[in-house]
């Protein structure tokens, strides 16, 4: 059996990872086939691509089973079978940004998910997502919106190497004394850096430094300098999975008080590493991470720096939580998922 699975044009780093570790884990006897190019230009030459060579390219490349993993790119189904293709739902964060923000592109995604209908089935990564489908979607039928948790790449895992360890912490000049609050996030508002910032310039460990990995907006940096931070924050604005692990195995906490998310994979990622995480209550952390973290108002600076210090001071609680959380990361695996969504594609 073929599976055509049809990527993002424009280099999403979730969606590309969930499309890649998707296509490496179906069962013997499928072929997966990611469909994808490159698009250059301008705004107009990438326009072009998306909408029109795109819809070229994939009516010529189907598969027995088809999967659209992402619900940006639902405009597909206008030039492949439905019958026989599934479309992805992450997150529905383009109708919950702030008033304001990017109208045009809320419209098109409003259009996208009025295309869904047209799907054999619609798979949501959450229940909190497939709820928020639902809301917003009337003409969906809730029969066809089925939840199929993402899984976990096999290369997070704790580490048992010291001598690696003490090394990472050189190279980024961490002493074995100083106690590192990791946040790992990209620029998007929900991402809510303020609060990570705020909270972080609240707490009274001496030797805490705050380890942001992922884009700064403008406003964030000149955040920090208000804050008189500056000198206890380290920046890395990307880092490939590699050098994502090593943090991970550094640091004491994992910060992640998103305001809302789909999945959210880095709460999982350090649980995986045996890093305790203080996260968000707010959907769907707590569905994913389940008793594994502790919880947080994200708009609750004093009470995010109060969790981030008891996980600091408190040995019983850093052991608890990296326990809870490795117990919890091994529930979520790409071949169950690979395998469910082959099977709701051919009900």
């Amino acid at each position: 059996m073929k599976v055509s699975i049809f990527c993002n044009l424009e280099g999403n780093r979730s969606i590309d990872r969930y499309a890649d570790e998707l296509a490496a884990s179906f069962s013997r006897g499928i072929e997966a086939q990611k469909i994808w190019f490159p698009s250059h230009g301008g705004l107009w030459g990438k326009l072009f691509d998306r909408h029109l060579r795109y819809l070229w390219r994939a009516r010529a490349r189907q598969g027995d089973v088809n999967i659209i993993v992402s619900e940006g790119y639902a405009f597909l189904l206008l030039a492949i079978d439905p019958r026989r293709t599934v479309v992805v739902c992450h997150d529905l964060h383009p109708l919950m940004a702030p008033p304001g923000r990017d109208k045009i592109y809320r419209l098109r995604f409003r259009l996208n998910l009025r295309l869904l209908r047209r799907a054999r089935a619609v798979i949501t990564v959450s229940d909190a997502t497939r709820s928020a489908l639902l809301k917003h979607c009337s003409l969906l039928k809730p029969e066809r919106v089925i939840t199929v948790h993402s899984g976990l790449g096999t290369q997070w895992q704790p580490s048992s190497d010291a001598a690696q360890r003490k090394a990472t912490r050189e190279s980024y000049g961490f002493s074995e004394d100083d106690k590192i609050v990791l946040h790992v996030a990209n620029a998007n508002w929900y991402k809510n850096f303020s609060a990570v910032a705020e909270a972080f310039s609240r707490v009274k460990e001496p030797n805490a430094h705050l380890l942001k990995v992922g884009r700064l907006s403008r406003r964030d940096q000149q955040l920090i300098c208000d804050l008189g931070i500056e000198k206890r924050v380290i920046y890395i604005s990307q880092a490939d999975d590699q050098e994502l692990l090593r943090l991970y195995h550094i640091a004491g906490v994992l910060v992640f008080p998103s305001l809302h998310e789909g999945f959210g994979w880095p709460p999982l990622e350090a649980m995986a590493c045996g890093c305790p995480v203080v996260a968000s209550n707010r959907p769907a952390i707590p569905e994913i991470c389940g008793e594994a973290c502790l919880y947080v108002d994200p708009l609750d600076a004093r009470g995010i720096a109060g969790a981030i210090e008891r996980v600091l001071r408190e040995p019983e609680l850093r052991s608890r939580l990296a326990a809870a959380g490795l117990a919890q990361a091994r529930k979520y695996s790409w071949k169950q998922a690979a395998a469910r969504i082959v099977e709701i594609a051919q009900s």
